[in-house]
């Protein structure tokens, strides 16, 4: 309402009033356009609490009530707005816009759930779409493990057991696919492989049993021939008690080795049979030799090895270092118990060996010798290993002495009694 003219004396009727009614029920219906999303109402309100044209949130509210709930009597001078209020557990988001010249607040609201339930429509279907190819990918890796993974695992661990000697290892498989074509190639491959290494292991056995039978009979003819000149010369002297010794050794001697019928003997009987041939020799020698031999220790003496795996050793000692030593030579035999091994040590002071000839002796131990390359010592390595695996056998070096240093690495008694 607005009248004119304003600035009049007091008590003096104005000479023109204006009115301008307005309809609530139009002001309401554009209310309504508003606010016309999924059950959104409008009001507007005046901020001294006097009157309000529009939609309540709850029938029978008072204008305090409703200015508290939408804080308007705290942001009455401020332009526009967001908010929220809950009234009975239920939330509504509101909107507002204030305006200074009329005094009042024109506020739109909606419940939340209207336009937040979509929202947490598609964040349920998403938590189903994720728990969905979760279990999905789940499902197929399983799948995938069982089709794959698994018999690749199955076929690896055949080959593992395989490296290690296992050949009765048999894969069986149901289905018709790549890995039944696998499984079938692989059992046919152990047992080939089995056949394969039997046939070598028992050519490499026969060859060995030869070896030693060649080596049983073979006696060295300028050792033989010394020998008997050594007789016939003590004979001559009527030296009946060293002709007494060295008849003796000589019949210890060859009665072990024309003994054809054991491959094995026990460490003591061939430590037995180098004492006798070291007997021989020392009446040879006389004074030009010096023997230092450990006597084995009463638990290793029961021990099984290959028959001749001593001697050949010694006589090699004799032969290249000792024979024709300028001085006097030294041979010293003894053992050493390291961790699961017995080593037997023999060393000899022979000036004759030079670094190519010990080079080329750890070479042929090595496995790095030429073809048609065997020797004595290399045929003894070859048989400890075959007997008791490729951690035992022969090993050379320069001995403290200056000759050659051998090593006979066998198994400990201790070890074959944890296994007994």
């Amino acid at each position: 309402m607005e009248r004119y003219p304003k600035a009049m004396k007091q008590g003096e009727p104005a000479k023109l009033w204006m009115n301008i009614l307005l309809s609530r029920s139009n002001m309401e219906k554009s209310l309504k356009e508003v606010a016309s999303y999924n059950g959104g109402e409008a009001l507007i309100v005046d901020h001294e609490g006097k009157w309000l044209v529009g939609a309540l949130p709850q029938e029978k509210m008072t204008f305090d009530h409703v200015l508290r709930l939408l804080h308007l009597d705290d942001k009455a001078e401020s332009g526009s707005g967001i908010g929220r209020f809950i009234i009975d557990n239920q939330s509504y988001v509101y909107a507002y816009e204030s305006s200074s010249l009329l005094g009042a607040t024109l506020v739109a609201y909606v419940p939340e759930s209207s336009f937040l339930g979509p929202i947490r429509w598609y964040t349920r279907l998403y938590i189903l779409l994720a728990g969905t190819s979760l279990l999905v990918v789940l499902i197929f890796s399983v799948w995938l493990y069982n089709l794959v993974h698994k018999p690749m695992l199955r076929l690896t661990g055949a080959f593992r057991k395989l490296e290690k000697g296992s050949f009765n290892t048999l894969l069986s498989y149901d289905r018709k696919d790549e890995f039944h074509y696998l499984y079938q190639q692989f059992n046919r491959m152990s047992s080939r492989l089995e056949e394969l290494i039997n046939e070598a292991y028992e050519h490499e056995m026969r060859l060995n049993r030869a070896e030693l039978k060649q080596l049983q009979a073979q006696i060295n003819p300028h050792f033989l021939y010394n020998i008997f000149f050594l007789l016939n010369r003590i004979i001559k002297l009527e030296d009946m008690e060293n002709a007494k010794r060295l008849t003796k050794y000589l019949g210890q001697f060859f009665r072990f080795i024309t003994r054809n019928k054991e491959d094995e003997v026990q460490l003591k009987e061939e430590m037995a049979h180098i004492e006798a041939y070291i007997g021989i020799q020392s009446i040879r020698f006389g004074s030009k030799l010096s023997v230092q031999m450990e006597k084995i220790s009463v638990g290793a003496e029961s021990t099984l090895v290959p028959r001749l795996i001593l001697q050949p050793i010694v006589e090699n000692a004799f032969e290249y270092g000792l024979e024709d030593h300028p001085h006097k030579g030294i041979l010293e035999i003894y053992w050493e118990l390291q961790k699961d091994s017995l080593c037997l040590h023999v060393e000899d002071n022979g000036e004759s060996l030079t670094d190519a000839m010990l080079d080329k002796l750890v070479s042929g131990l090595q496995g790095r010798a030429t073809e048609g390359e065997t020797t004595g010592i290399l045929n003894i390595h070859r048989r400890i290993q075959l007997k008791f695996g490729s951690e035992y056998g022969l090993s050379v070096r320069r001995s403290h002495l200056g000759g050659l240093h051998v090593i006979v690495r066998l198994p400990s008694w201790l070890e074959n009694q944890k296994e007994e």
